[in-house]
């Protein structure tokens, strides 16, 4: 009809709607955000786990304990020494005559002798870690396997049992800490200490590859205290670095991370120039480029070689506490290339 090819007059401030098209719903990506979603699974692991063989950790005894090993050469009593071990091998698992696999083998010996085994299949130890009455157990596949043993003699037992179904974080696990906190003396006259006691002040710190941290109250039950992430202290430290040396140095390395006694989360980030870029500049050895570091601290930028920082739970943030910056958190002087010592700061 005439009316319907009349043209249709539009209302006072609106604008005519235009055609919708599959393109316009859905806008293309640009280059520089397609780059950055197909890098995303390759960014998932930033931190790269540990891929030892062999594993071994000493199993602290109970401070009470009177178990002792005889020498045979004199007849005095010695202490009983126990280690844990976790060695890594492909084989197939204990009972099956499948195709290999990654298993661990986990095992207490004393003075080499084994006198408890065990096997985690599919999986290789990333990270261990032991108390008293503990001993965890981090895997290439992201779980945490925790181990108790007997809560009258400990690990003078020589033996273990698994305390619960493996806890699985999903990325593998890069770091692995148990560690018992110091809340004040004990005004307890006995000697021996309840279990639960014990439990109550242990935390279980692991770091996963992804970057994140999780730190965990294992009495009565175990819950998460707080969780966060290391990655924003590796970003800060690789945004200090000027602009012509980005190329030079390949990603912040988590040198240390630990609970210290007192509870707090103590991080130690450590730069290191490329050996493409030690070459071009006549480095000749490894020990020359750490005296380097510690010397020059101007050619890693303004915060320097190695960077602390310590997490402050009420803020949700790392708090930098030493590079060289700033002359009072200076601790390049205290922090000798080859020695071994622990460093402490005040209030930690």
């Amino acid at each position: 009809s005439a009316a319907d090819r009349e043209p249709q007059t539009q209302s006072p401030g609106k604008t005519p709607q235009q055609p919708t098209t599959p393109a316009a719903q859905t806008p293309a990506l640009s280059a520089g955000a397609a780059s950055l979603v197909a890098g995303s699974v390759s960014r998932a692991t930033v931190l790269p786990h540990s891929t030892e063989r062999i594993y071994s950790i000493d199993l602290p005894a109970k401070s009470n304990s009177s178990a002792m090993l005889i020498d045979d050469t004199n007849g005095s009593a010695a202490p009983k020494p126990m280690t844990g071990e976790c060695a890594n091998a492909k084989r197939a698992p204990l009972g099956s005559k499948g195709p290999t696999i990654p298993c661990i083998g986990l095992s207490i010996t004393q003075g080499g002798r084994v006198m408890w085994k065990d096997e985690i299949p599919g999986a290789t130890c990333t990270a261990t870690s032991a108390s008293c009455s503990l001993w965890a157990v981090g895997t290439s596949d992201g779980i945490v396997q925790l181990y108790k043993t007997s809560p009258s003699v400990g690990w003078e037992s020589a033996h273990a049992f698994r305390a619960m179904s493996p806890l699985v974080f999903g990325y593998p696990i890069v770091e692995l800490q148990l560690q018992t906190l110091n809340e004040g003396e004990n005004n307890d006259t006995d000697e021996e200490q309840d279990e639960s006691a014990m439990l109550a002040k242990t935390v279980m710190f692991c770091v996963l590859s992804d970057g994140s941290f999780f730190v965990f109250k294992l009495s009565p039950e175990p819950c998460l205290s707080y969780k966060g992430s290391i990655m924003p202290a590796i970003s800060h430290v690789s945004l200090g670095l000027p602009n012509d040396q980005n190329e030079a140095f390949p990603p912040p390395k988590l040198s240390k991370i630990q609970i210290t006694e007192k509870g707090h989360l103590l991080l130690l980030l450590s730069l290191q120039r490329s050996g493409r870029s030690n070459a071009a500049r006549g480095a000749t050895n490894d020990s020359s480029n750490r005296i380097r570091n510690l010397t020059h601290p101007e050619d890693h930028g303004a915060g320097g070689s190695v960077q602390g920082f310590v997490y402050n739970r009420p803020m949700e943030l790392w708090i930098r506490i030493a590079d060289s910056r700033f002359v009072c958190s200076d601790f390049y002087k205290s922090l000798p290339a080859f020695s071994t010592k622990k460093i402490y700061w005040p209030g930690i």
